[in-house]
């Protein structure tokens, strides 16, 4: 249709969820954040749960009737509910299957990383948030580990994950 206004999401947010009834609140902190400073953006928010046995799924409603309400024609909440708990890694894969921007951000439930750290990417140039899909399908991976990744968070949890890499170097 000549003129239409393309309505896709600039940017889809991924999110594994299994039993983070706990975890919704820094969702939303986080999910607010974001909308906030990118008043441009258009959010679309894949909330995943991954068959939890708690609240989460009823929680993640309350978040989406929230979150569309604070932002009405511009942000976008789906809960996409799993029957049965088959891994993150199938959560993210049935998330982003469904997911309907010309980017896609995954990130976890507990928020380790801010999802506002992307839009430090887009002032940087790694990606241009409100531009076309790329028609080579980059993918960007972030990594704690990069020589210029800064990391703000407890030095525990950086030891705990540096233990766990080793352990899965060693078995695989």
């Amino acid at each position: 249709m000549p003129g239409a206004v393309d309505r896709r999401p600039h940017l889809s947010v991924v999110v594994p969820c299994f039993n983070e009834v706990d975890r919704v609140p820094l969702l939303e902190r986080a999910a607010r954040e974001l909308a906030e400073r990118a008043p441009e953006l258009r959010l679309e928010f894949v909330l995943v749960d991954d068959g939890s046995t708690d609240a989460t799924v009823a929680r993640l409603r309350g978040l989406e009737q929230v979150l569309e309400a604070s932002y009405p024609d511009r942000v976008w909440v789906r809960v996409l509910e799993c029957a049965a708990n088959r891994g993150k890694g199938a959560a993210l894969r049935a998330g982003v299957a469904v997911s309907r921007g010309n980017r896609v951000l995954t990130a976890d439930a507990d928020m380790a990383a801010p999802l506002v750290q992307v839009l430090e990417w887009q002032r940087q140039g790694h990606v241009d948030l409100c531009g076309e899909p790329d028609a080579g399908g980059r993918i960007l991976i972030a990594s704690r580990e990069h020589v210029h990744s800064v990391v703000e968070d407890w030095p525990s949890r950086r030891l705990m994950g540096r233990v766990f890499n080793v352990c899965v170097q060693a078995i695989s």
